[in-house]
Formats: structure tokens, C-alpha cells, sequence
């Protein structure tokens, strides 16, 4: 992230009494390993795509239950990233019904 952004995001985070910035990585290849300490709510990574997830799903296979800010370097776009889980009840099930579930039309 360059450094211009990177003060500008530490700055709108330090004015937050509910958000604590617990640690400051510069390397991305840091990012799993400090990961690997502890549960953490919120990782933001600066990126030049914040669309690919290849970044994101790293760190979400170290820390699942975190969510992922992948912002651009340019600072003009953003992408948070987290896992979801989903459930939905299907009532009762027909085969048709089914076949719908598995495909997402339902």
C-alpha cells in the first residue's frame, strides 16, 4: 500500500474508540503468519486489483472467520472480502426440487 493511503486509512481507523489497529504489516508475505497468532476481525491489504481474491482467500484459509478490505492502490476502489456462510430451509423436497437446490434456483 503506498504510503500516502496507508496513513490516510491508519488515520480514519486511530479516531474509532471501537476499532483498535493491533498490528501494522508492511509485506504481504506477513500478513498468514501474524495471522496464525490469534483470531482477528479485520485484515485490509493494499492491492492493484482488489478484485482478484487469490490475496483474500490465503488469508481467509489461515483466519475463516476474518474479513478481508483489499483496497486498490490508487485508493480509488475497494473489496471486502469474507466467508458466508448460507442456509436456507427447502421445505419438503421433491426430486425437482432437488435439482433446483444444487443449482441455485430455488
Amino acid at each position: 500500500m503506498p504510503p500516502l493511503l496507508h496513513d490516510i486509512v491508519i488515520d480514519a481507523l486511530t479516531g474509532q474508540t471501537e476499532i483498535e489497529v493491533v498490528r501494522d504489516l508492511g509485506e504481504e508475505d506477513g500478513v498468514a503468519r501474524a495471522l496464525s497468532d490469534g483470531t482477528v476481525d479485520v485484515v485490509i491489504i493494499g492491492a492493484r486489483q482488489p478484485e482478484d481474491s487469490a490475496l483474500a482467500a490465503s488469508v481467509l484459509r489461515v483466519s475463516p472467520h476474518s474479513k478481508v478490505l483489499v483496497i486498490a492502490t490508487s485508493g480509488r476502489s475497494a473489496v471486502m472480502h469474507e466467508l458466508c456462510p448460507v442456509k436456507r430451509a427447502l421445505g419438503e423436497l421433491s426430486p425437482q426440487g432437488l435439482v433446483e437446490a444444487i443449482r441455485g434456483q430455488r
